[in-house]
């Protein structure tokens, strides 16, 4: 496992700006409006990180350490020095999988924000730190949620700072060396240079604008390579302005006259980028072909998927095992998709095969359109369903004989439920693709003795054992009836659903977290899961364009706060008396939250 090879650092000294707001639930809302240029107190929940993990949270996926205490010889007063430390043993010469690592803070701005006749909040989050070690970006961004919940234009940079040190303007202070302790030679550094802290610590600051008031605001802190970076304060500030300052940046400038080891860097930005009436709206071709069968509403079960038209081979795969009603939408990315679908159309083998589907067309937007957008493909599929349950799956695989029948009986003997997911196990078989479907096993007894015989598995057993473990396949393979599976993190099984299930969160884009936030609300809304005994489906082998290999840092990243922002505003929605910096984790737990409840605790 690659460790990620950034070391964070939180020290603090004195009281300075070490106020913080985190007000008491309230049986109604006061709004502040701080007219006139009136400013906030800062909004930020334990700034100073003197209370070590509390509030923050881990923008990563490995562990964090957390150090503090020290006595300043000079005063002999209590020093604390706080230090967030993310490495393992060799971590200098690590090539990890995920380069940027950092922490995260949703603020709730419901207090401080409301609708105004004129002018704009400015927010204003600023970030101290000294740059022991690091020779990369150091980023600070904030994104933003109206109280209208009208979403951010994914496509934006403007509310990310990013301030260069890749050429050594941003003063590295340390060179650790191959094999050092890391904390030592931080506690080391930390001593010895008790007296002037305060003159070597630089500042970032980003300001960013809304017309609308906010429901909350996150800010986030990461650098993207290998480094230290000592952080001692932080700050988010609000008021009301009646004009905007000009849109600038300034990096890395001298921030004390009479030393230039501290540097100051500010980015003053423009609106918040929403997803308003310049948002070019999808186009949608609903029933471009119909389904030539009748089904029953409440008994039968709809299959919805997506695909592009480069993938049409594998839905008439997917229709010759599935006598259902099928809702299927088709990505539309030029004309010539269109006329090469139109063909596949006048087939008489396709044509029989699709009896059951109605086809739906979405087209890709003209602009800023970069990733596959899977999840509005998937709502849309849903919506334009005619049943009651669906089976949301990939046409990169194939549902086993007699499925319909099986979840008909199963719908029926429970009283047709709507908060209950039915889990149709996902297996992957070797030499299972296009050139090669007749290997597909008939029956669950079949597919049993292939997996005793290791040549088939679950699902990404090998890759990642989390994303299906819960199903637990070995209890599946001797199941005669239903049984229920625990949920855990990363989990991501295909299944039945009534259709007024909470729906697919569309933010998620191209590949990565699409499914897993989706299973994540519906166990947080109390929905059950059960596992179909002699249910399965099979993925069909295929070139793995969008693996997670092939994204760009920049995409992971995309990925990572995606997933964060989607299950933060899920929290707001679903559980508001929850949402707050203390309370929060305990609803809406992310990636290693649980095991970052006590960062490590280290003295200097």
């Amino acid at each position: 496992m690659c460790f990620v090879n950034v070391v964070y650092l939180f020290y603090m000294w004195g009281a300075r700006d070490s106020a913080v707001c985190y007000p008491p639930p309230k049986a109604e809302r006061h709004v502040t409006k701080y007219r006139n240029g009136a400013i906030s107190p800062n909004l930020l929940y334990n700034n100073d990180f003197a209370q070590n993990w509390v509030a923050w949270r881990h923008y990563g996926r490995y562990r964090l350490s957390h150090f503090s205490n020290g006595v300043t010889r000079a005063t002999n007063k209590q020093h604390p020095i706080h230090m967030l430390a993310i490495y393992d043993g060799d971590f200098i010469n690590a090539t990890p999988d995920l380069p940027w690592n950092g922490v995260l803070q949703p603020v709730d701005l419901r207090d401080h924000t409301s609708f105004m006749g004129s002018g704009y909040y400015e927010l204003r989050f600023d970030v101290d730190y000294i740059n022991l070690s690091l020779k990369g970006n150091l980023n600070i961004k904030m994104r933003a949620v109206t109280k209208d919940f009208t979403p951010m234009d994914a496509h934006t940079t403007d509310n990310v700072f990013s301030v260069p040190n890749t050429d050594g303007s941003g003063n590295q202070l340390m060179n650790p060396k191959k094999g050092e302790v890391l904390s030592d030679a931080v506690s080391h550094f930390l001593r010895e240079h008790q007296k002037d802290l305060h003159v070597l610590t630089s500042r970032a600051s980003l300001v960013m604008y809304s017309k609308k008031p906010l429901n909350y605001v996150t800010c986030y802190i990461y650098p993207e390579v290998p480094g230290i970076v000592l952080i001692s304060n932080t700050s988010l500030t609000v008021r009301h302005v009646d004009y905007k300052e000009d849109p600038s940046v300034k990096v890395n400038m001298q921030r004390f006259e009479k030393d230039d080891s501290a540097k100051l860097s500010e980015k003053i930005g423009d609106e918040f980028k929403l997803r308003d009436l310049m948002w070019e709206k999808r186009r949608v071709q609903p029933f471009y072909r119909q389904s030539t069968r009748h089904f029953n509403k409440k008994t039968d079960t709809t299959i919805t998927a997506q695909l592009d038209v480069s993938r049409f081979s594998r839905l008439i795969e997917l229709c010759k095992q599935w006598d259902g009603p099928m809702s299927v939408v088709i990505y539309i990315k030029e004309q010539k998709d269109i006329r090469d679908l139109n063909t596949l159309l006048e087939d008489r083998a396709n044509m029989a095969a699709l009896e059951n589907v109605d086809i739906h067309l979405a087209h890709k937007r003209e602009l800023n359109e970069n990733l596959y957008p899977i999840n509005e493909l998937r709502n849309i599929a849903i919506e334009l369903s005619k049943t009651e349950y669906i089976f949301t799956i990939d046409v990169d695989f194939v549902v086993s004989n007699g499925l319909n029948q099986h979840i008909k009986s199963h719908l029926q003997s429970t009283n047709y439920p709507v908060d209950v997911f039915f889990v149709v196990p996902a297996f992957e078989l070797d030499g299972y693709s296009m050139e090669n479907t007749k290997i597909f096993p008939k029956d669950k007894r079949e597919l049993v003795s292939l997996l005793k015989q290791d040549k088939a598995r679950q699902i990404l057993a090998a890759s990642f054992e989390e994303a299906h473990k819960p199903t637990d396949i070995n209890k599946w393979i001797r199941a005669e009836s239903t049984y229920e599976a625990i949920y855990s993190e990363h989990w991501e099984p295909f299944g039945v659903v009534h259709r007024s299930a909470i729906k697919y969160d569309e933010r998620f884009a191209g590949y990565g977290w699409d499914k897993v936030s989706h299973i994540y609300y519906l166990h947080k809304l109390s929905f059950q899961f059960l596992v179909l005994p002699e249910a399965y489906t099979i993925h069909m082998e295929h070139a793995t364009s969008t693996s997670w290999a092939n994204r760009t840092t920049a995409d992971k990243e995309w990925i990572f706060s995606s997933w964060f922002e989607s299950i933060t505003e899920f929290n707001f929605k679903y559980f508001p008396q929850y949402f707050n910096p203390i309370d929060m984790k305990n609803v809406a737990t992310m990636n290693h939250d649980h095991n970052n409840n006590h960062w490590f605790d280290h003295k200097v």
